[in-house]
């Protein structure tokens, strides 16, 4: 059965979209050659823009097919559209007058971020808003840079159809 059909019909059955999707990513890639699990995980990122849409998601899809099988520069590139179209984003709501700077890392979000924001006067983030039980469950970037970090966090959350708007500020410290 092809990836497209696979995931429509577990999403149909499934109340954790979530989960469906790592169950299906687990099947896709414990069979064939390294360069025909790349094409499936690279085909399910895609589908998974397409239906959920959850970009954060895909880019990690879009990367496990690349680091299987690095011949497959479809995953690669479309990793880097992805992330281009989420800082284009990001930049479009931020005054001409504010510095950004735009770092790509691989690793454990958390310690890279924590890392990068040392020193700087304000740390502005996204949350997906998940709540104290999803983030029991699921753990949660956001969470810990805040406990990490001595300096003031603005965490963003905003609903899939409205410009981001700030839900948590304040001064956060050990």
């Amino acid at each position: 059965m092809e990836t497209r059909t696979l995931l429509r019909e577990r999403l149909r059955r499934s109340r954790d979209w979530a989960a469906a999707i790592d169950e299906l990513e687990k099947e896709l890639t414990n069979s064939g050659s390294k360069p025909e699990q790349s094409e499936r995980l690279c085909e399910l990122a895609a589908l998974v823009e397409d239906i959920i849409p959850e970009r954060d998601r895909a880019i990690a899809l879009y990367q496990r097919a690349w680091k299987l099988h690095q011949d497959n520069l479809r995953a690669l590139s479309r990793a880097r559209e992805v992330y281009g179209e989420i800082n284009r984003r990001a930049r479009d709501g931020v005054p001409t007058d504010v510095a950004v700077r735009t770092v790509l890392r691989h690793g454990a979000p958390a310690r890279a971020i924590t890392e990068l924001a040392a020193g700087h006067d304000l740390v502005v983030m996204g949350t997906h808003g998940r709540g104290r039980i999803g983030e029991a469950l699921a753990g949660s970037v956001s969470r810990a840079v805040v406990h990490a970090l001595r300096g003031p966090v603005l965490l963003m959350r905003a609903p899939a159809d409205a410009a981001p708007e700030p839900t948590v500020a304040g001064e956060i410290g050990r």
